[in-house]
């Protein structure tokens, strides 16, 4: 008796994480608007770390530029694992909507629905800011990244999940370009908790709360 009483815990626990990817297994989650905002005070703490980035852009763009790509790449890689879904490329709707500086659609998603079979849509919004401006010391940065994730389904315009993630890494770090290790084309070493890490935190909460 007691040997099934294990088997049973055993499938207990396992059934939450199979039915996680279950939900929307095999659908397409088509992009219809993306951006990321860097905050001021944490693009000022990281100024140093400017002139070690790839890229001949203006300094006050380049941490912008990069966050944008990996953050992204991190969001969409991470929903397509967790969810079993399939997220297009950002040009998925070719020369037929507009396009922000960075490539990706500016569409609602009335239009969106009519150009393309996809039963899914979502837009989403990262912003990376210093957690503690007042209290995080200089040379130091605490960074927090928050995810506002809207969902639309094919069937009508309200969305289906306007979800906000918030995440703040857990104690400050220095200012330096190991923050960004695996965030760049560059072999960084990281010295400590990075923003890679923080924002898979972040992606898989979101996951769970789509899910939910």
């Amino acid at each position: 008796m007691k040997k099934y009483v294990l088997i049973l815990s055993a499938v207990a626990t396992l059934l939450p994480f199979r039915m996680y990817s279950q939900k929307f297994e095999g659908s397409q989650f088509c992009p219809i608007g993306y951006n990321l905002l860097a905050g001021k005070d944490f693009k000022s703490r990281m100024a140093l770390v400017y002139p070690k980035l790839p890229g001949n852009m203006q300094n006050a763009d380049k941490i912008e530029y990069i966050l944008t790509y990996s953050l992204y790449d991190i969001l969409t890689r991470q929903l397509m694992d967790y969810l079993k879904v399939y997220i297009p490329p950002p040009t998925i709707f070719e020369d037929k909507v507009k396009y922000d500086q960075y490539g990706f659609p500016e569409v609602t998603v009335q239009k969106a629905i009519k150009l393309s079979d996809a039963k899914y849509f979502f837009k989403c919004q990262i912003r990376v800011e210093e957690a503690f401006p007042n209290a995080t010391p200089q040379g130091m940065v605490t960074p927090g990244i928050s995810i506002q994730f809207t969902l639309y389904s094919k069937q009508g315009y309200v969305p289906i999940r306007n979800i906000v993630v918030n995440k703040v890494m857990s104690q400050a770090v220095k200012a330096e370009i190991s923050l960004l290790a695996g965030l760049t084309s560059q072999e960084i070493v990281a010295e400590g908790p990075t923003l890679e890490g923080l924002m898979k935190e972040c992606v898989r909460e979101l996951g769970m709360q789509i899910e939910k």
